[in-house]
């Protein structure tokens, strides 16, 4: 469980400087449903893929965890606000 903390710690710490794509294989693992991290690892994939600019990945990774009622309540918030300006 803290390997997995500190992967998605270092992810979020490279997330605006380093490679989206590699940071993104590096959290797939983590996002696994029955992980402990998998919420926040799945909100950090959502933020790499609105920076390489895959935009519908980003909604559809935020709208999935809108959709999760076992989300984090401020995590399902800040995701629908996500979206709210993905579809202005």
């Amino acid at each position: 469980m803290l390997r997995e903390l500190a992967t998605l710690y270092s992810v979020i710490l490279q997330s605006a400087t380093g490679d989206p794509a590699a940071l993104i294989g590096r959290l797939e693992l983590i996002t696994k449903e029955g992980r402990p991290w998998r919420y926040s690892a799945r909100e950090t994939t959502a933020v790499l893929h609105l920076r390489t600019g895959e935009t519908a990945k980003a909604r559809d990774g935020f709208a999935a965890l809108v959709d999760d009622l076992s989300a984090p309540r401020n995590m399902r918030a800040r995701a629908a606000e996500m979206l709210r300006v993905i579809d202005n």
